[in-house]
């Protein structure tokens, strides 16, 4: 059965993450995904908006599809985290495109929730042997992270560079 990621777990995957793919990112101030992803980019991780609606994102081309966002990387860049502001319904289609792409971990809202989705990621994953793969629900667990950042230097503070070096 899907258990999420302890809080250690959590600490170490945004310590070693670089690049966030914003799924359903919004242009609008008023939406959580566009205040959310504003903090991700000052603590200095790079976003890559992915919204088939919008050209661009603060000055950031913005991608329809993560097909297309994995397309504009480099050779050797690649995307950590794609942070999924979608209904629980739309979950599924992106799962099936996560698997496809080889992208390892979702970060699903706080309320956003897909057990199915979940287990059949992960056990598609464990079946390959990709112990890498985990699955991230809440802004909660993001919020303790980042609570306890300044203890345990978990999460870069905006402006400063990443505790494992340049982003």
């Amino acid at each position: 059965t899907f258990r999420n990621p302890s809080l250690a777990e959590i600490r170490e995957l945004l310590r070693a993450s670089r690049t966030i793919a914003v799924v359903g990112i919004s242009d609008d101030p008023a939406r959580p995904s566009h205040g959310v992803t504003t903090s991700m980019r000052d603590f200095g991780y790079r976003i890559l908006p992915v919204n088939p609606a919008l050209a661009e994102w603060q000055g950031i081309p913005a991608h329809p599809t993560l097909a297309a966002a994995v397309q504009a990387l480099g050779p050797d860049e690649r995307i950590d985290i794609v942070n999924v502001f979608r209904r629980p319904a739309q979950v599924d289609t992106l799962v099936d495109e996560c698997l496809r792409l080889g992208l390892h971990t979702l970060w699903l809202q706080q309320g956003v929730i897909n057990e199915p989705a979940a287990e059949r990621a992960v056990a598609d994953r464990c079946e390959r042997g990709d112990h890498a793969c985990q699955s991230l629900t809440g802004l909660e667990e993001r919020r303790a992270v980042d609570r306890h950042a300044d203890d345990e230097h978990a999460v870069a503070q905006p402006g400063h560079q990443h505790a494992t070096g340049g982003r």
